[in-house]
């Protein structure tokens, strides 16, 4: 693969967002576990099945094929619950990641057909009410 000199800062923000990001996700997530009172490492050990499918499935079918959970779903009860719950461990800026890439999840679960624009809508404006 080549990559235009103009177009390598794109491309390694691209890899900083595949590889250190993915890190920053995982890491937000055992938060949460720690936050309820969950070693890090034992829940680690819990998620890491989840992670490791998850990658197989975005090798097989694409990243977007690959999305699940209740966004994926248009289940907006459980999003709020999400919001409700998060707001009792962390503060806004702390939520605010898993709003965003909840509207990114949103997105993609429209373009693919799995939930109409509304429940997009929807969600996103529960996302964006925190």
């Amino acid at each position: 693969m080549e990559v235009k000199d103009r177009d390598k800062p794109l491309y390694h923000a691209a890899a900083c967002i595949a590889s250190n990001y993915l890190v920053v996700n995982v890491n937000y997530a055992l938060s949460i576990c720690e936050k309820i009172g969950m070693d890090p490492f034992n829940s680690l050990k819990g998620l890491e099945n989840l992670i490791e499918d998850t990658f197989r499935n975005i090798k097989k079918m694409g990243p977007r094929e690959s999305l699940t959970g209740p966004i994926s779903r248009g289940d907006s009860g459980t999003v709020r619950d999400h919001i409700k719950n998060l707001k009792k461990i962390f503060n806004g800026n702390e939520i605010e990641i898993y709003c965003v890439m909840g509207k990114r999840a949103a997105h993609i679960a429209c373009q693919n057909g799995w939930i109409s624009k509304e429940t997009r809508n929807t969600i996103i404006d529960i996302l964006e009410d925190v």
